[in-house]
């Protein structure tokens, strides 16, 4: 069998053998609920539009960049190569899934500290903002800023136990460029629930990021 599946607690990664692409899925169960005054219920064109907004930045910053080193632990190369691109999709479901996901509609004007996006891994929830789907300014404890901060792929990387690298503290707050603290680049340090994942389902492989 060419595709390799492994269902972890975060999401699910299919790894293609013949090609060795990768694609890791989350499946998001949406409540879409209502900011004290913000009077309009959700339409389904907005619940569409805000889940289009969550899908395409993370597809944005986090696919089509990536690819793991890869080498053989018994014998030659994979047929592939040594590099495996990954690929990443938050899929909205109507059934459980990986993560029950809140997305707050806000008042017009509002700005996104009224309500602060986060990440419980713990509980499997999210919770978003309307006035957190598009770029917005941010600042970390270093002095930082980025005018061009986007909230989604962020809070993407906090489900795969990537903590907060923007507060004082962090041995990574100088790297503002990082997606985990006020950039927009994926390390190798935040792929590493994947990289293990992978090793165990794989054996014959080794996986690095």
């Amino acid at each position: 069998m060419p595709h390799l599946v492994s269902k972890q607690t975060w999401g699910t990664i299919d790894f293609d053998s013949d090609t060795g692409r990768i694609f890791v899925r989350e499946d998001w169960l949406y409540s879409w609920k209502l900011w004290p005054g913000a009077a309009k219920a959700w339409t389904y064109r907005e619940k569409r539009t805000a889940h289009s907004l969550i899908d395409r930045s993370v597809w944005a910053i986090w696919s089509n960049r990536l690819a793991l080193n890869v080498r053989s632990r018994t014998g030659p190369p994979p047929r592939f190569g040594v590099r495996a691109p990954v690929n990443f999709d938050v899929r909205w479901t109507l059934h459980k899934g990986d993560w029950a996901v809140t997305v707050w509609k806000m008042p017009p004007g509002a700005g996104p500290t009224l309500h602060r996006s986060f990440v419980m891994p713990s509980q499997q929830r999210i919770e978003l903002n309307t006035a957190d789907l598009r770029f917005r300014s941010a600042g970390n404890q270093a002095g930082a800023w980025n005018p061009h901060f986007v909230t989604p792929p962020h809070e993407f990387a906090h489900t795969m136990d990537n903590p907060d690298e923007y507060n004082t503290g962090s041995p990574f707050l100088a790297d503002s460029a990082s997606l985990v603290n006020i950039g927009r680049e994926v390390r190798a340090r935040h792929l590493h629930l994947l990289v293990d994942a992978l090793n165990a389902l794989v054996p014959k492989l080794e996986f690095s990021a």
